[in-house]
């Protein structure tokens, strides 16, 4: 399968957010929508999340520090996107803070081609012509993207420095910073 990762400078680089957005709606709603109150219909969901990502290109976005750099990039699998990531480039310029995730199936129903030893190859190399060496997840304790970190981690095919969690409300926010 051959996998291309692309850098997005633009929503109107992303035609395929719609679709992207419905293909990971049920996973949104487990590790990200569970925190933001009063938004249950798809509509005001993919407002949201939209509204989110468009703040961040418009350099509005509340979580972005000074010195960072906007990253966004989708993966292209055999010419069907199946992979949209967002966040910034931290002050340091070697280090991606990802904040925006979202996978899509193919035409057999799985993602599984996401996490192969290709897909890792490929995303490696772009975050390298990138200049990037290390990035970070952030996610909740016990969400399904920390059971999946766990389990990339365990298997060898992430590689993992350190990790810090904080207390927040009722969970515990885990940061993930790995190696590319």
């Amino acid at each position: 399968m051959a996998v291309v990762h692309e850098q997005i400078n633009s929503m109107a680089d992303f035609t395929e957010f719609d679709t992207m957005f419905a293909a990971a709606e049920s996973r949104l709603d487990l590790n990200f929508f569970s925190e933001v109150p009063d938004i249950t219909t798809t509509e005001q969901k993919k407002e949201y999340y939209r509204a989110q990502i468009e703040s961040a290109f418009a350099g509005t976005w509340p979580l972005q520090n000074a010195g960072e750099t906007l990253f966004f990039y989708k993966g292209v699998y055999d010419g069907v996107t199946m992979e949209f990531c967002g966040g910034f480039i931290e002050a340091d310029g070697i280090t991606f803070r990802g904040h925006w995730y979202l996978t899509a199936p193919d035409s057999n129903g799985s993602r599984n081609v996401i996490h192969t030893a290709d897909t890792a190859t490929s995303r490696r190399a772009f975050y390298t012509t990138h200049g990037l060496s290390r990035y970070k997840v952030l996610t909740y304790v016990g969400s399904s993207m920390d059971q999946w970190m766990k389990l990339r981690i365990g298997d060898g095919s992430i590689v993992e420095v350190s990790r810090t969690e904080t207390p927040m409300g009722d969970k515990t926010h885990i940061t993930y910073h790995l190696e590319v």
